[in-house]
């Protein structure tokens, strides 16, 4: 049997990538592996996660199990200042 990594469409200036994540990390380590995933080296701090309602996981210390299972939606990167 092959244990698959769960993942998650991240969508960067309408770019989509689908990320393995592990279930344990924190939202801040999902974000970072985003961030990387993308090239972005221009102002980083300015990033979140939120969901197509535009709703943020919550603390970037939660896991990535407990924020996706309160969001049930497919989560996007979009710069925070957006918000």
């Amino acid at each position: 049997m092959v244990n698959e990594k769960p993942s998650v469409t991240i969508i960067y200036n309408g770019l989509e990538k689908s990320l393995e994540y592990n279930p344990e990390a924190t939202v801040r380590a999902l974000l970072d592996h985003a961030i990387k995933a993308f090239g972005i080296s221009q102002n980083p701090h300015l990033l979140a996660l939120f969901n197509q309602a535009g709703i943020g996981p919550g603390a970037s210390s939660a896991t990535v199990t407990r924020s996706l299972r309160a969001l049930r939606q497919m989560i996007r990167a979009i710069p925070a200042n957006r918000m």
